[in-house]
């Protein structure tokens, strides 16, 4: 497939960097242009584009930016982007890191807010911000498998008689 990637931090970056593993053709971009994510592109074997030149030709076009980073994107961006496949990653976080949009505060869902700012459909993947960095491989497990009878968590920590673990 030929894939674009808008936005190359945690999220975007780490599916850019999986999609080529898997063999598919893909591009990069950000809202700083061409040069400034060309040293990511080459490092992971994708192609450094502008977001203007990001959507043609591609089968699939992940948007990976914060959620009002969507209004910044040009307007005619998905114009001709006929049946591309867009996928949306972003999340709204207005304590946390988002500026409020009184839409969203209203109640519009994030997917139909997003798809009338690009005027396109969206598929809508979720993610978690506060989830970590998931471009990490998973780590080896450790212990016997023993489940806290407290709590229900594996190797929560907690030696007392209380979080004595099942056996």
């Amino acid at each position: 497939m030929n894939i674009g990637v808008i936005g190359v931090g945690h999220i975007g970056g780490t599916l850019a960097e999986k999609f080529v593993k898997a063999g598919h053709q893909v591009s990069v971009a950000n809202s700083r242009g061409k040069e400034a994510v060309r040293a990511f592109a080459e490092k992971i074997g994708a192609a450094p584009s502008d977001i203007s030149e990001i959507v043609k030709g591609k089968d699939v076009v992940i948007l990976a930016v914060p959620l009002p980073a969507i209004e910044k994107l040009p307007r005619d961006l998905f114009k001709d982007a006929g049946k591309t496949i867009v996928v949306d990653t972003s999340n709204y976080y207005p304590d946390l890191r988002d500026s409020h949009i009184k839409e969203l505060d209203e109640g519009k869902t994030e997917s139909l807010w997003v798809s009338e700012k690009i005027g396109h459909p969206i598929i809508k993947a979720f993610n978690n911000v506060l989830g970590g960095y998931p471009g990490r491989e998973g780590q080896k497990e450790r212990g016997r498998g023993k489940t806290c009878r407290r709590c229900g968590r594996r190797q929560c920590g907690r030696q007392s008689r209380r979080h004595a673990p099942d056996r």
